[in-house]
């Protein structure tokens, strides 16, 4: 019988080469479109005062939102981070890309389980995200999303 976890990371191994092709469906692009708009405008207010942001991609898959996010605050701010997944494969492609653009230095990929990352660094993040539909795959939502609050600075923000 298989674990939770371990039908993820099986689900996950399979479409981690083609998850990007996300990026060709209308559906995912105008989705895509509209949350960095989203983010464009709101995340600002939430990181006043802030030139560095440390950031926390709690269910990283493909790095495509850690990217996202560099490509939209880059210029204002210095981000560095860690991609953490349960699935392996699917941190190469995020790692591969990460190198591809120059940001191997500043964000670090690791296999990890969002539940349970009590040796992740609390109180380090300004930033944490966990889009679209991380959490639905994790078995304890509570658990998850409590570890990833744990992590945050006091003023940080989860997303």
């Amino acid at each position: 019988m298989h674990n939770h976890n371990e039908e993820v990371r099986e689900y996950f191994a399979k479409k981690a080469d083609a998850y990007d092709d996300v990026d060709d469906q209308l559906y995912w692009v105008l989705s895509d479109r509209f949350y960095k708009e989203v983010l464009r405008r709101e995340v600002p207010r939430y990181l006043a005062g802030r030139d560095h942001i440390e950031l926390l991609d709690a269910g990283a898959g493909t790095g495509r939102w850690t990217l996202f996010f560099h490509e939209l605050f880059s210029e204002k701010y210095d981000i560095n981070g860690l991609l953490l997944d349960l699935s392996p494969e699917m941190l190469k492609v995020a790692a591969k890309k990460l190198e591809e653009r120059g940001l191997g230095n500043r964000f670090r990929c690791r296999v990890a389980d969002i539940e349970a990352i009590s040796d992740v660094q609390s109180n380090a993040y300004d930033a944490s995200l966990s889009f679209y539909n991380v959490i639905s795959f994790v078995e304890n939502p509570r658990q998850a999303l409590s570890e990833i609050h744990n992590k945050l600075k006091e003023e940080g923000i989860h997303l």
